[in-house]
C-alpha cells in the first residue's frame, strides 16, 4: 500500500482526495499530501476494540456488553530515514533550510527542531491499497482508501545507525483521534481503463 500524510493547516484536516480519471494507485493525490516513502514490510492498518462484560455476582453469564475503547492505528517502518519522517515519528517540529545549496557545489544544510516537550502536531493520513478482486462492471482492479482526518504519532523512535550497507529506518505509528466528524472513512473505487 501507499501511505500519505499531511499536516493540519490552521486546525483543519487535509481533505480526502480520490483517484481521478486515468490516474493509478501510484499517482500522488492532489493537495498537500506527502508520500511517506518506501517500507520493506509494508504499512499495517490495525483496529483494536476492547469490550467489558457486566456480570452480577449472583449470575454466571454477563447481562450486558459495552464497548470500552476503539483504536485505529497505522504502523510501519519507513525505509527512508528522512527529516520529514523523523518529524512524523516525533509528532511534529520544524524543518528549515539553514544554508541553501548551490548547483555543482555545496549541498544545502537542513535543520530539524522537535516540538517542545509538551507539544505535538496533528496529521491527516491517506492509506491507499489495491484490493484483491476485480470490479465486475469495469474489469479493472479496485482501489481502497482509508482516510483518517486526524491522528497523532505514538511511535517509540529507536533508529539504529550501523556500518555497511544497512540503511537506517524509522518506525512510525500513528493513532486516529476522534475529530468533530467520523474517526475514519473508507472509500473503494474501480480504476479507470488506461
Amino acid at each position: 500500500g501507499y501511505m500519505y500524510i499531511a499536516a493540519w493547516a490552521a486546525g483543519a484536516a487535509e481533505p480526502y482526495t480520490p483517484i481521478i480519471g486515468a490516474d493509478d494507485v501510484t499517482t500522488d493525490p492532489a493537495g498537500n499530501w506527502e508520500d511517506v516513502g518506501y517500507s520493506e514490510d509494508g504499512w499495517n492498518l490495525v483496529a483494536e476494540n476492547e469490550y467489558g462484560f457486566w456480570t452480577p455476582a449472583e449470575l454466571v453469564d454477563p447481562i450486558a456488553t459495552v464497548k470500552d475503547s476503539q483504536t485505529l492505528k497505522f504502523r510501519g517502518v519507513a525505509a527512508q530515514f528522512s527529516l520529514e519522517n523523523l518529524k512524523i515519528a516525533l509528532g511534529g517540529g520544524t524543518i528549515t533550510i539553514e544554508t541553501p545549496g548551490t548547483l555543482g557545489s555545496a549541498a544545502a544544510i537542513h535543520k530539524y527542531v522537535p516540538p517542545a516537550s509538551t507539544g505535538f502536531e496533528y496529521f491527516s493520513v491517506l492509506f491507499r491499497v489495491l484490493t484483491e478482486g476485480i470490479n465486475e462492471e469495469s474489469g479493472e482492479q479496485n482501489v481502497r482508501d482509508f482516510y483518517v482526518p486526524k491522528c497523532i504519532s505514538i511511535a517509540t523512535l529507536d533508529v539504529a545507525h550501523t556500518k555497511g550497507a544497512n540503511p537506517s529506518m524509522a518506525a512510525l505509528e500513528l493513532q486516529a483521534v476522534k475529530p468533530a466528524g467520523d474517526i475514519f472513512e473508507t472509500y473503494e473505487q474501480a480504476l479507470a481503463a488506461a
